[in-house]
Parts: C-alpha cells; sequence; structure tokens
C-alpha cells in the first residue's frame, strides 16, 4: 500500500502541474475540514430530524434561507470580493487595504440591521418561529461576515494548517452547542440556530487572534476610497450577481410553503443539506487553486493554462462520479441519515446533486476569467438563467412538489454553468466540447425528471 502511494505521488510530481500540486498539498487540509464539517452535519441532521418533526425542520429551513440570503447583503460582497483585490497590494498599503475593508464592512453591517428591525414582524408572520429566532439569525449574518473575510486572507497566504483548525473549531461548537441548547435547555429551532452563532462568534475570534499573530492582519485605521473603487470593480458584479441569484433561487422554498407548507419545505431541504457536500469539495478545491492560479499564469500563462486544463479534467471527472454515486444511493443515504417521515427526499435528492455537480464545474473557468478581470457579465447570466428556475419553480411547484423545484434549480444551474464555459472558451474548452457534454447531462437528468414525475 505504501509503495502504491508512493509511486502515485511520484506519477504526480512528474507531471509537474502546479494546480494539481497545490491542490494535493493544501486542499486535503480545506476537504479534510469541509470533511468533518460535512460528516458532522449529516450525523447531527440524524439527531436533528428526529427532535424536529418536517414542519419544524421546514421553518429551520427557511431561517436557514434567510441567513444565506442576507450574506449577500451585508457587506455588499466586499468581504468576499476582498480575496481577488488582496493580491494588488503590499506592505504598508496591504494594512490600509485591511482596514477599508473592516471599516465598510462594519458601517454596511450596521446599516442592513437597522433595515432588517424594520423587516421583523413581516418575516416572523411569513415564516414562523419567533422573533429571537429572527433576531439570532441576523446576528449570524454579521459575525458570518467578518469570519468570510478572515477565512480568505487564510485561504490567500496558504495558511491550510490554519483554516483545518479553524473548521474544526467551527464544526465542534456548532452542532455541540446546538444539542446542549436544544437536549438541555429545550429550545428547539432557537437552539440550532444559536449554537451556529457560538460557532460563528468562537472561529472569528480565533482567526483573529492567529492571524495577527502571525503578521497578516496588520490593521491600517483609514478609509481610502481608492482602494474602495478597486473592491467594487468586483464586488459590484458580484454583489449584483448574488442578489439576483438569492432572490430568484431561493423562491423554490418561498413557494413550496406557500403551496404546500413547511413541511415540504422540510422534505426539499434535507436532499439540499446533503447534496451539498458536493458543493464543500468544490469549494475547497476552489479556494486551494485560486492562489496557485493567480500566481503560475502571471508566471508562464501559455504553459500553465494547459495544465490548468488538464487539473480541470480530473476535477470536473471527479465530481460526476461522485453525483453518479450519490444518485444510486440515494436510498440508502436518505434512510440511514433520516427517518421515514422524509422518505421523499430520495427522489428530490438526484437533481439536488446534479445541480451541485454543475455548480462545481464553472470554478476552474469562471478563476481564469477573473485572472483576466471578466466579470461584467454576471449579473446579466445570473438574472437569465435563474430567472428560468423562478419561472420554472411558479409553474412545476404546484403540481411536481419538490420534484418540480429540484428540477428547477438544475436547470437553471445548467444555463449558468453553459453560459460560463462558453465565455470563458476564448481561454478554455472549444464550444463544441462544451455543448456536447453539457446536452448529455441535460437530457439524462431530464428523463429522470419526466420519470419521476410519472410523465412517462
Amino acid at each position: 500500500m505504501q509503495e502504491t502511494i508512493s509511486n502515485l505521488k511520484t506519477r504526480i510530481i512528474n507531471l509537474n502541474n502546479p494546480f494539481l500540486i497545490s491542490i494535493l498539498k493544501h486542499s486535503p487540509k480545506y476537504l479534510s475540514a469541509s470533511a468533518v464539517g460535512v460528516v458532522a452535519s449529516l450525523f447531527m441532521t440524524k439527531y436533528y430530524t428526529a427532535v424536529f418533526n418536517p414542519a419544524a425542520f421546514g421553518v429551520l429551513s427557511l431561517y436557514l434561507m434567510l441567513f444565506q440570503y442576507m450574506q449577500n447583503f451585508i457587506a455588499f460582497s466586499v468581504d468576499a470580493s476582498s480575496q481577488r483585490v488582496y493580491f494588488d497590494y503590499e506592505g504598508d498599503e496591504k494594512a490600509e487595504f485591511i482596514g477599508t475593508v473592516v471599516i465598510f464592512m462594519t458601517g454596511s453591517a450596521l446599516f442592513w440591521s437597522i433595515i432588517a428591525l424594520f423587516a421583523k414582524n413581516i418575516v416572523v408572520s411569513q415564516f414562523g418561529g419567533s422573533d429571537l429566532m429572527y433576531i439570532s439569525t441576523i446576528a449570524l449574518t454579521i459575525v458570518a461576515m467578518y469570519v468570510t473575510f478572515l477565512s480568505r486572507i487564510g485561504y490567500n497566504e496558504h495558511l491550510s494548517s490554519l483554516v483545518f483548525r479553524q473548521g474544526l473549531i467551527q464544526t465542534i461548537f456548532n452542532h455541540l452547542s446546538a444539542f446542549i441548547l436544544i437536549a438541555q435547555f429545550g429550545l428547539g429551532i432557537l437552539g440550532r440556530q444559536m449554537g451556529q452563532v457560538i460557532a460563528f462568534f468562537l472561529n472569528a475570534i480565533f482567526y483573529r487572534k492567529t492571524l495577527k499573530k502571525m503578521g497578516y492582519l496588520e490593521f491600517a485605521p483609514v478609509f481610502r476610497v481608492d482602494i474602495l473603487r478597486r473592491l467594487f470593480k468586483f464586488a459590484i458584479p458580484a454583489f449584483s450577481t448574488t442578489i439576483i441569484v438569492a432572490t430568484l433561487s431561493y423562491l423554490d422554498r418561498i413557494f413550496l410553503n406557500y403551496y404546500h407548507g413547511a413541511a415540504e419545505v422540510g422534505i426539499y431541504s434535507l436532499s439540499f443539506t446533503i447534496g451539498q457536500g458536493i458543493s464543500f469539495i468544490a469549494d475547497a478545491v476552489s479556494m486551494a487553486l485560486f492562489p496557485s492560479l493567480m500566481g503560475e499564469l502571471k508566471r508562464d500563462y501559455h504553459a500553465n493554462l494547459k495544465k490548468l486544463k488538464q487539473f480541470d479534467l480530473l476535477f470536473c471527472g471527479g465530481l460526476l462520479v461522485i453525483g453518479i454515486i450519490m444518485f444510486l444511493s440515494r436510498d440508502v443515504i436518505i434512510h440511514t441519515l433520516s427517518n421515514k417521515s422524509y422518505q421523499g427526499s430520495a427522489d428530490v435528492l438526484p437533481f439536488v446533486v446534479f445541480t451541485f455537480v454543475l455548480g462545481g464545474f464553472y470554478k476552474s473557468v469562471s478563476t481564469l476569467l477573473s485572472f483576466h478581470s471578466i466579470v461584467w457579465f454576471y449579473p446579466i447570466l445570473s438574472a437569465a438563467a435563474f430567472g428560468v428556475t423562478a419561472v420554472l419553480n411558479y409553474l412545476l411547484i404546484p403540481t411536481h412538489h419538490e420534484i418540480g423545484a429540484a428540477y428547477a434549480g438544475f436547470v437553471g444551474m445548467l444555463i449558468y454553468s453553459l453560459v460560463i464555459h462558453l465565455i470563458g472558451s476564448k481561454y478554455f474548452y472549444r464550444p463544441i466540447n462544451i455543448l456536447i457534454i453539457y446536452m448529455l447531462i441535460f437530457i439524462s437528468v431530464t428523463y429522470l425528471f419526466l420519470k419521476f414525475a410519472n410523465l412517462i
């Protein structure tokens, strides 16, 4: 066994592919942290589905959706876009860059918190839950904003050990706190949400302390408009894109709740939670890839672009294999992670899984387009692709319930991923090859939808 592993390492080194080497060097730690989080989440899902019926689980899912939605607003995407601009500044300017980002994020968080308070009664009346559930969700959004910014510094500096440690801290306190608040204090779904607040808060504290000690978090209390303009070059398209995507794609749970009730939201959300495991894998690899791509393409563009394609083929092929395995074992997965009241999730899972597979397909080419500062098209593409999802949700959910919602999400992601590849075809794959692959996936998944929906 050791000889086999040694031979494999030798073959990888002989490929002389900086992206593959970087991924294998750093993404195992990123992936390990994500894997621990995924495994713990799936294990605890068994507990949550045992203590919460589908209706309660559905209400919890609606507030988690609100958390994910508010993350797009809270810093106008500056927290995420800072990852790209981070490489543009060195020395004292880096400290001023960090100061500008932190000051802007804090002011933005205060602004949206005031707006959120005015919307409290409307949201609680529609989603259910309580005022405390709503307030804890807003608090979670604010703390998560700082964690996102700090973690991206860790990714950019290739601090994979730190990212791994922080992932463990978040996972442990996330579910341990939730378990104690639910089992010992009887707080129900509020306990689950407060557990996440505690975990993110502790994560932010430890991240800040360690990054500052390592010299990567020098803060200059200045606000530079020129730095903000540079940030907005990437943040405005990202912000517009995420708002459009979130607003249109989250309609699935809104429509499910409206037409069929919170219980069906819970069944749908269970499959969504499981399918997100693929997203964690794709994000871990993407985060390890980003700094390597920025450096290696500057060093030798044409030679390393070929190596990027070589890596991408392996990556996308791996995602597709994972998707097929999850499709074939869907009944076992749902039975293992929940109970009979959630069995309907098994028919939803395939469409959710292949949606996340397609979400991983465009990671490399999207990063390459970012290298070329080509980001203008994202808002337009998002409105078109996820507008299709919204229309399909409206048409399919009343009749086909959760399966209709899942298939609508798949179609939107397929359009989104396909167009990004076509735009990037100037630098990456030939358009004819892209179209063939995506058409085969579309035909296969559409056949599954027609079969599962009893239309053929």
